[in-house]
C-alpha cells in the first residue's frame, strides 16, 4: 500500500530531523571480543539507558544483528557482537524510543573510529 509506505518513510525523516535537532552525533568504535563501544554527544546533554544497534551487511541478510547498548557512563554506551565478518557494514543507532537515528557504515576490520552525523539538517526558523 503506497499510502503507508509513504507514512513508513515519513517517519524515518523525522527520526533524522530529531536527531539533528538534539545535535546527536556518534563515535562508534569496535574493540577486542567484539565489543562496540559508541561514544554519543548531545547538545541537549540528554541521556538514554539503552541503545538500539542494528548491524546490516549489505548483501546476507542472515548475518544482521540486533543489539541493544547499555549505558556504561561518560556518554559511553557498551555492547557484545557475535562475530562479523570482514567487509563493509551498515549501522543504525536509535534510542529505546525509536525517537531519533543516526545511520552510517564502516569496514571490519576496522581500526579507527566512525562518527555518525545526522543525515538531514533540523528545520531552521
Amino acid at each position: 500500500d503506497y499510502y503507508d509506505e509513504g507514512m513508513g518513510i515519513n517517519m524515518e525523516i523525522s527520526r533524522d530531523l530529531e536527531s539533528a535537532a538534539l545535535g546527536l552525533e556518534a563515535t562508534v568504535r569496535f574493540i577486542d571480543d567484539n565489543v562496540i563501544e559508541i561514544v554519543l554527544a548531545s547538545d541537549e546533554k540528554q541521556h538514554w539507558d539503552e541503545l538500539s544497534v542494528q548491524l546490516i551487511h549489505p548483501t546476507l541478510n542472515d548475518r544482521d544483528q540486533r543489539l541493544t547498548a547499555t549505558h556504561a557512563g561518560n556518554q559511553r554506551y557498551r555492547v557484545q557482537a557475535q562475530e562479523l565478518m570482514n567487509g563493509r557494514w551498515y549501522l543504525d543507532i536509535r534510542n529505546d524510543g525509536n525517537d531519533w537515528r543516526l545511520k552510517g557504515e564502516t569496514v571490519i576490520p576496522q581500526n579507527e573510529s566512525v562518527t555518525l552525523r545526522p543525515r538531514r539538517q533540523a528545520p531552521t526558523s
